[in-house]
């Protein structure tokens, strides 16, 4: 077995073992965007207009209402996490293998 002397070399080939590629994260992004949209609408859906469902009353709409918010906002977390795991691999991971160009901050 060969040691690898530069750690930075292992923290960042154990992290890319285990993390999404540029086209999941991608594909997660955009599912993640629809679906914070979907449940946001018809959580506002259900807030202005109201379901006429005789099984349904209101504390049970409410309820729902809720639960519809908090998973947009899982949804939320989703794509930024996602979001910037696909912007990592996209602009920062080809700069960091190339040794002609630096990174530096612009403002």
């Amino acid at each position: 077995m060969q040691r690898i002397r530069d750690p930075k070399k292992l923290v960042n080939g154990a992290l890319d073992a285990i993390c999404v590629g540029s086209k999941c994260a991608l594909c997660c992004t955009l599912f993640s965007l629809w679906g914070v949209g979907m449940l946001v609408v018809l959580a506002a859906k259900l807030d202005y207009r109201g379901v006429s469902l005789n099984e349904i009353d209101e504390s049970d709409m409410a309820g729902a209402r809720k639960a519809m918010y908090i998973a947009a906002g899982c949804y939320g977390l989703f794509v930024v996490g996602c979001g910037l795991r696909f912007a990592y691999l996209l602009l920062v991971k080809p700069r960091l293998h190339n040794p002609n160009t630096q990174l530096t901050a612009s403002l």
